[in-house]
């Protein structure tokens, strides 16, 4: 990419500062051969549970529901330590302005993750490929995949990383996200398609699940049943009921940064909330019909044609 291009015309893509390419794929800036390197080697627990997707695909909303399934519904026990941010980030003091969102100077997530309590709840956005060989070839551990509808994650994507960056992407527009995420020859962590497509394959190998973030939406109780029965957790009526009202959008919101809000640090400079500072908007299925035009639709749908034709997965666009 010419390199006189401006920010604006960079957007999100590659030749920017805000795409790294490692291995053969795009990454984020946070992420680094060293961290890569550490997750394919990492000693995974039998214990440990792996909340694997491709972003704003309700990575952190599995999470959470892990984490209260664990702790049977009490909130307080939700060790906070873990926060969701991905695995293979590095520390996020070390990337300019990126380090106000974590308040103050931390270690890297996998060289924190070792200390955690068990069960641990681990969250990461790579593709398949790039897991532990421990989780992949040893059944260790367990993966969950929540997976989300093209149209939606990436019209939840654009807000994101345009409220993350509002200082360098104020003027993006979703056509030029768009353009990079969907239709790009280098997205970060891989497109959408061969993300998603992988983690499906493999559904049925030993603890993997993928759940499609739609279902969940319709029926969050059974979603919740669905993640205790896989990770040999089997809960009570009264605390299943518990959990799903607590990771519902409106109560999420009240523990994770919302679209927006302005953000608020202790004393000890830690943040109030959860997550990165965009990280909750509205998490409704359909969303992408705000944002799409008539013929960026029908281009998607050109491209969904080609290349799901393979698959059997198949996702409500909410129409």
């Amino acid at each position: 990419m010419d390199s006189t291009k401006t920010e604006k015309e960079k957007g999100l893509g590659p030749g920017s500062h805000y795409s790294v390419e490692i291995q053969g794929v795009n990454w984020p800036p946070l992420v680094s051969k060293e961290s890569l390197k550490a997750i394919k080697n990492f000693d995974v627990r039998d214990d440990d549970v792996w909340i694997a997707s491709y972003p704003k695909a309700g990575t952190h909303w599995v999470a959470e529901i892990c984490h209260l399934i664990l702790n049977n519904g009490d909130l307080e026990k939700v060790d906070r330590q873990q926060e969701p941010l991905p695995l293979e980030f590095e520390a996020m003091a070390t990337v300019g302005e990126l380090a106000k969102f974590g308040g103050t100077e931390r270690l890297p997530r996998y060289q924190e993750a070792p200390g955690w309590k068990s069960p641990r709840v681990i969250v990461t956005h790579v593709p398949r490929s790039f897991l532990p060989d421990q989780l992949l070839k040893e059944k260790k551990g367990k993966i969950i995949t929540p997976v989300r509808n093209l149209k939606d994650t990436m019209v939840s994507y654009y807000h994101f990383y345009k409220g993350m960056m509002a200082h360098k992407l104020k003027d993006l527009t979703f056509a030029e996200s768009l353009e990079v995420n969907c239709f790009g020859d280098k997205i970060n962590y891989s497109s959408w398609f061969d993300h998603v497509l992988e983690y499906w394959e493999h559904r049925h190998d030993y603890g993997n699940l993928v759940l499609k973030y739609e279902d969940m939406k319709r029926d969050t109780r059974g979603a919740v049943i669905q993640i205790a029965d896989h990770l040999g957790h089997p809960l009570s009526d009264e605390v299943i009921d518990k959990i799903t009202g607590l990771v519902s959008m409106e109560k999420m919101k009240t523990r994770y940064h919302v679209a927006g809000e302005p953000r608020e640090f202790k004393d000890d400079g830690t943040a109030v909330k959860s997550g990165a500072p965009n990280l909750m908007r509205k998490g409704i299925v359909g969303d992408w019909k705000s944002a799409f035009t008539v013929a960026q639709n029908e281009r998607v749908d050109e491209l969904y044609r080609e290349k799901m034709k393979d698959t059997d997965l198949e996702f409500d666009f909410g129409l």
